[in-house]
């Protein structure tokens, strides 16, 4: 994966089967990009979307 900007958040479900955590963690550690982490939660997010909305939505809203 390319590198990202720095001010860059990343959401993850814990139990994605797609794209392993660890895999996120080894990525994001060396540009320092924080990783949110979804509890119990798979790759699509499901039964999960509300609450990944509003975690966006505060994202976007804070101060830069």
């Amino acid at each position: 994966m390319p590198t990202v900007a720095p001010d860059t958040v990343v959401i993850h479900g814990e139990a994605d089967d797609v794209v392993p955590l660890a895999s996120t963690f080894d990525w994001a550690r060396p540009q320092a990009i924080p990783v949110i982490v979804f509890p119990g939660v798979g790759h699509f997010f499901h039964g999960q979307l509300g609450l990944l909305k509003s975690v966006v939505i505060r994202q976007l809203q804070m101060p830069g």
